[in-house]
């Protein structure tokens, strides 16, 4: 699954902590905002397992319960970090566009929902929501114009019709097939006449009988509430999204950011991930920087600006549909079931799975994906203490198959 943020990363995807300790523990107290991992077993942001047992839940700004929270689906909240696992305390979740689909593009793989363009890659979750509850996987071949759709994501940079990249999209039956709810920024706002556009603009929102909560500004993100007829949306509720981009938290924290790359600016060593400026001037880079692609940045938080110690471009088998990803420190290695935990998590393996060593000695290796193990050379030594990203398949909320192991 793919983290913007994951963390996905990655709204963008972010983690960012500042530390305090106790005599028998380590805990992180943390901000977190990206895309979120795993499947209904287990729901994992950045390598770190989410535990939403306590979490004061939202969806879309109205009160939900944490069973609302589903891979694929962009986060933001805080909480506290223990062993590699992060206890929410707050946790907002949200979908960008809610409503029928206006197109579906097989060969351009996206889709256009009530005016907002999704592009689908091979790392989007598509689903049929099922009245008992339940889920069954669908491809963007299953779906159809006029289906009723709901599509989590991210935006993509500098996208003229400000398109997303979908990271999933739910089909589901609705009552009321001409309400919409979206989040995008305003186009063509008119004041006077109280009307805006946004995405393709094929669609006018008038909002004059609308309750609007904060200030509507050209190119300001806003989540609206309505009902569509013809080319004419009667909006309910309008909100403006303010104070997105910088975290409330204090200068000096680290920060983990997972996003898409925007305003790559290589002369400067600086490019801008989810309204956050990263300086990567200092960085190790693992990889070639460009414009739309996924990065992951380790640094610290000054102001709006990441100041980068580590960039890593992800590479396209970093992430498969379904996956989780966990990061942190090999226990109980059991070289004869082949088997060890990482967090509390039990991590199994199967003939396919795939180990690499990133990293000798604190160096990273050559290469974007290090240097490849075998079966026998990775079980054939004690790894116990050793840094570890796993990322596999989860069985339960304490177990996960593992498609790739990267020893660090």
């Amino acid at each position: 699954m793919r983290k913007i943020g994951v963390f996905l990363c990655a709204g963008g995807l972010l983690a960012l902590a500042g530390c305090s300790t106790s005599p028998q523990t380590q805990s992180t107290a943390l901000a977190v905002s990206g895309v979120v991992g795993g499947n209904a077993s287990m729901l994992t942001l950045n390598g770190q397992v989410l535990d939403l047992s306590s979490a004061k839940v939202t969806l879309n700004g109205e009160d939900a319960t944490a069973a609302a929270v589903k891979a694929g689906m962009e986060i933001s909240g805080s909480g506290l970090e223990e062993g590699g696992k992060v206890k929410v305390r707050d946790l907002e979740a949200r979908y960008r566009a809610q409503g029928q689909a206006d197109q579906v593009d097989l060969a351009g793989k996206f889709v256009v929902v009530a005016g907002l363009k999704a592009f689908v890659t091979d790392k989007t979750l598509i689903f049929q929501e099922n009245a008992d509850g339940t889920e069954t996987p669908l491809t963007l071949a299953d779906l159809a114009a006029g289906d009723y759709l709901k599509v989590a994501g991210i935006p993509r940079p500098q996208d003229p019709d400000d398109a997303i990249v979908a990271t999933r999209l739910e089909r589901e039956s609705s009552d009321d097939p001409n309400r919409v709810e979206l989040m995008v920024p305003i186009r063509k706002l008119n004041p006077t006449a109280q009307t805006f556009t946004y995405g393709l603009q094929t669609y006018t929102v008038d909002y004059s009988k609308a309750t609007v909560r904060g200030t509507l500004v050209e190119g300001a993100v806003v989540r609206f509430r309505g009902s569509k007829s013809g080319t004419i949306i009667t909006a309910l509720r309008v909100r403006a999204i303010e104070g997105n981009a910088k975290p409330d938290v204090p200068d000096g924290t680290r920060i983990e950011l997972r996003g898409l790359v925007g305003n790559l600016n290589p002369a400067a060593q600086t490019f801008q991930v989810e309204g956050l400026s990263v300086d990567y001037s200092a960085a190790t880079v693992i990889g070639t920087l460009a414009d739309g692609i996924e990065v992951e940045v380790k640094g610290a938080l000054s102001g709006t600006t990441v100041k980068a110690i580590r960039v890593k471009v992800t590479t396209q088998d970093d992430e498969e549909p379904g996956n989780a990803e966990l990061e942190g420190t090999i226990a109980n290695f059991n070289a004869t079931a082949k088997t060890f935990t990482v967090n509390g998590v039990t991590v199994s393996v199967n003939d396919q799975t795939v180990y690499q060593q990133e990293k000798v000695g604190g160096q990273s290796l050559a290469g974007e994906n290090g240097k490849p193990l075998t079966a026998q050379e990775f079980w054939g030594s004690d790894r116990t203490g050793q840094m570890v990203e796993v990322k596999g398949v989860p069985s339960s909320s304490t177990a996960l198959l593992a498609r790739k192991i990267g020893l660090k």
